[in-house]
C-alpha cells in the first residue's frame, strides 16, 4: 500500500511524535549489533571517511570492498542525527583492526585517537573494546605493527577511564594444535611465559617446582632458557626467506645482539616497566575447535628445555591465559 501524504505530515514525523522514552527503546534495538562493531580506519584516505561496520570476525582485514556503515540512522534526517549520532558505541562491543594497508593506522594507534576525540561523556559508553594486533610484514616477527610503546599508551587510557575493558589480541601467541599439538603448546607455554615476564613483570613463579619457587633468579633464568630458544626459531624460520626484501633483513638479524622477541623483553624490563592497568588484558588467538577441549592437550614435558617445570601447574594455566589473558 502507498503511503498518503494528502495531510502534508511526512511518515517520519509520526516517529519524531512518540515520547523519546519508546524512541530510545527503538534505537537500542536497531543499534544493537548480533557480533560486535569494527572500525574501519580511514584517516588517512581523502576519499573515505572512518566509520563502524558490523563484523563478527577479526583479523579479516585489509579488506577488498568498504562494508556499509553500521549506523544509518544518523543520515535519515537532522533530528536523528542528533538524536543517534555514535549511539552504537552505548549498545555494542567495539574492536579495533589491524588493517595493514595503505591508509590505515596501526590499530593501538586507531584506538587512542578516536578516544581522544570524543567527548568525555561519550568516552563512558565504551565499555567492552577489543584491539586485534595483526601479524607484521615479516612473517617471522611474531608480535604486531604497533610498538610495544603503543601497550604502554593504551595502559595509560585504561587507567585514565577504568571503565573500559580492553582486550588486546596477540596474533603471535596461538594455540591452535591441529596436526601437532605438542608443538604447538609448547610455543604457546613458551610465549605466554614470555608475555608475562615482559609486560607484566610476572616470573610465573607458579610454574616451578620447589625448592626454586621462592626463588627470585631460577625464574629468570628459565625465562633466559625460553628467550634463547625463542630467538634460534626466529632464526631457523627467518632463514626460510630467500627473497631480496629478506637478504637484508636476515644479515641485520643476525648481526644484531637482540631479536624482536629479546627487544620486548629489553623493553618490558629495562625501559618501560609493568603494565598496569587492570582493566587491559593481552590475550591469545584459540582455535575455536580447542575451546571445548583443553583437558586434551598435551601438557607432558611441554617445555623440556627448561627444567623443574611443575607440569600440573601448566594445564590450569593455559586455561587462565585463554579465559583472563596477561
Amino acid at each position: 500500500m502507498e503511503s498518503s501524504n494528502c495531510s502534508g505530515v511526512q511518515p517520519m514525523s509520526a516517529f519524531l511524535q512518540l515520547p523519546g522514552e519508546i524512541r530510545n527503546r527503538i534505537y537500542e534495538y536497531a543499534l544493537t549489533s548480533s557480533s560486535r562493531i569494527q572500525y574501519l580506519d580511514n584517516e588517512g584516505s581523502a576519499r573515505q571517511k572512518s566509520i563502524f561496520y558490523e563484523g563478527s570476525e577479526l583479523l579479516k582485514q585489509p579488506i577488498s570492498k568498504v562494508p556499509p556503515e553500521f549506523n544509518q540512522l544518523k543520515y535519515v534526517n537532522r533530528q536523528l542525527h542528533h538524536e543517534t549520532v555514535t549511539l552504537e558505541l552505548k549498545y555494542n562491543s567495539v574492536a579495533f583492526l589491524d588493517a595493514q594497508d595503505a591508509f590505515a593506522n596501526p590499530c593501538g594507534c586507531q584506538m587512542w585517537s578516536f578516544i581522544e576525540d570524543l567527548k568525555p561523556s561519550l568516552r563512558l559508553w565504551l565499555t567492552n573494546v577489543t584491539v586485534a594486533l595483526s601479524p607484521a610484514d615479516l612473517p617471522f616477527r611474531p608480535f604486531s605493527r604497533d610498538a610495544p610503546e603503543k601497550l604502554a599508551v593504551l595502559d595509560r587510557l585504561c587507567l585514565e577511564n577504568p571503565h573500559i575493558n580492553l582486550r588486546v589480541v596477540i596474533p603471535g601467541w596461538r594455540l591452535c594444535p591441529g596436526k601437532d599439538p605438542k608443538s604447538s603448546v609448547q610455543a604457546f607455554v613458551s610465549r605466554g611465559l614470555l608475555f608475562a615476564h615482559s609486560f607484566r613483570a610476572d616470573r610465573s613463579q607458579s610454574f616451578f617446582l620447589p625448592p626454586y619457587r621462592p626463588m627470585r633468579e631460577y625464574p629468570n633464568k628459565a625465562v633466559h632458557k625460553l628467550l634463547a630458544e625463542e630467538t634460534r626459531g626466529i632464526m631457523r624460520r627467518a632463514r626460510h626467506y630467500q627473497s631480496r626484501a629478506y637478504e637484508q633483513y636476515n644479515r641485520d638479524i643476525m648481526d644484531r645482539p637482540y631479536t624482536p622477541v629479546q627487544e620486548l623483553v629489553k623493553w618490558g624490563i629495562g625501559r618501560v616497566g609493568k603494565l598496569t592497568a587492570p582493566n587491559l588484558r593481552l590475550v591469545p588467538v584459540v582455535d575455536l575447535t580447542w575451546r571445548g577441549r583443553l583437558d586434551a592437550l598435551p601438557v607432558y614435558n611441554v617445555v623440556h628445555y627448561v627444567d623443574a617445570i611443575d607440569l600440573d601447574a601448566v594445564l590450569p594455566q593455559i586455561k587462565k591465559w585463554i579465559s583472563e589473558g596477561i
